[in-house]
């Protein structure tokens, strides 16, 4: 069981990884197609009034990469505390830490680069 659960977690952080910079890739593309980009730019940088759920997502994002921390440094305390390495290497830790972070910046590129950003 050792190693197999760190290379499993290292897979799904890899793919989490893949998806968010798949969406940001489509969501810059939707963007320059409808000209939104080239509104920006010509505005300064200064992005239009947000909609409502891109607020909430502005809003959310910083306590969920606060929280993901949090979690990440209790699961290496408790895997410390109780010799996790009993039952799990330290690749499979650093699976585990790295599926947090990736998740983290899963959520982040899915709320900056959001479609409902700019709905009228």
């Amino acid at each position: 069981m050792r190693y197999w659960t760190g290379a499993a977690l290292f897979m799904f952080g890899a793919w989490l990884v893949y998806a968010s910079f798949a969406w940001r890739r489509k969501v810059i593309g939707i963007w320059r197609q409808n000209g939104i980009l080239g509104a920006i730019s010509a505005a300064g940088g200064v992005e239009p009034e947000l909609s409502s759920l891109a607020v909430f997502g502005e809003i959310t994002r910083p306590i969920i990469l606060f929280v993901l921390g949090i979690i990440a440094v209790k699961m290496t305390i408790i895997y410390v505390m109780i010799d996790g390495g009993a039952y799990f290497s330290y690749f499979d830790l650093a699976g585990l830490l790295f599926v947090l972070a990736s998740y983290g910046m899963w959520v982040s590129l899915r709320t900056k680069y959001s479609l409902v950003r700019f709905a009228t």
